[in-house]
């Protein structure tokens, strides 16, 4: 007889004494079982470890990211707070039937203000 699981054996009432025999027998195949589960430990544990520097190596790529994209953000917000600048102070000029009309001569020697107002030099 034996057990249903790991096939190590049992003995019934009426089954002859061979305990040397049968010790041997089932220690031999504990052994080769416990071989097989260390391995798999091992084995497991490799996997988890590889696992845990993917995991890691992602978290750092996205927190990278973020900190990237938020980069990205504030340099864009100030961007659109210069525009919003420059339009305020724009939005008060009008045109005029008194304003002058340049010719293209004059457009060539023409200057700008950094404020974006063109005069003739």
């Amino acid at each position: 007889m034996a057990t249903p699981t790991y096939n190590l054996p049992v003995f019934a009432d009426n089954d002859p004494v061979d305990l040397v025999g049968v010790y041997n027998k089932a220690m031999g195949e504990l052994d080769t079982l416990i071989a097989q589960l260390n391995t798999a430990v091992q084995s497991a544990t490799t996997a988890a470890g590889a696992a845990q520097s993917a995991a890691s190596a992602a978290q750092e790529a996205a927190q990278d990211a973020v900190t990237t994209a938020n980069g990205v953000a504030s340099t864009a917000q100030e961007a659109l707070d210069k525009a919003n600048e420059a339009a305020a102070s724009v939005s008060g000029i009008t045109k005029s039937d008194s304003d002058t009309v340049l010719t293209v001569d004059q457009i060539k020697t023409a200057k700008a203000t950094s404020g974006g107002f063109i005069y003739r030099a």
